[in-house]
């Protein structure tokens, strides 16, 4: 079963819920789950990338 299939049952079976309190708790699962995938995308830059980032850039000026 490919992603989209997958992502389809998902909805599905979400609106066939009734209990209000699963429904809090999925959208807490979900939005616990997202920023740990964008806190682990975004890494902050040190001073020396910085610096090399302008460099580049002056260079390529």
């Amino acid at each position: 079963m490919d992603i989209v299939a997958r992502k389809l049952n998902f909805v599905q079976e979400f609106l066939r819920i009734s209990d209000e309190d699963l429904v809090d708790k999925l959208e807490r699962l979900l939005k616990t789950e997202r920023k740990k995938k964008v806190n682990k995308e975004i890494k902050p830059m040190t001073i020396k990338d910085f610096n090399q980032m302008i460099e580049k850039s002056e260079d390529d000026i």
